[in-house]
């Protein structure tokens, strides 16, 4: 139980890391456009960073969900014993 609940801790501070580096694309992409400095740049670059940070949640999201499969099926088989 207290592995499951170190994973845990450890996606959510993926997850808030993945959070502040939109945040940080975002306020560079803002800048950027009110430079009036390629605008559509800053953006289509601020989408592309967007989805890589999408699909590491996503991958963490999904280690997550495994794991608490795997903790369930643990201890459902310790039951018995």
């Amino acid at each position: 139980m207290l592995i499951c609940r170190k994973k845990y801790n450890e996606l959510v501070e993926k997850h808030q890391l993945i959070l502040e580096g939109i945040a940080e694309v975002k306020r560079a992409a803002a800048k950027a456009g009110t430079k009036g400095h390629g605008n559509r740049f800053s953006k289509s670059l601020a989408a592309g960073e967007v989805l890589v940070r999408l699909r590491e949640a996503e991958e963490a999201a999904t280690d997550a969900h495994v794991l608490f499969k795997l903790l369930w099926l643990l201890i459902f088989l310790f039951s018995f014993l």
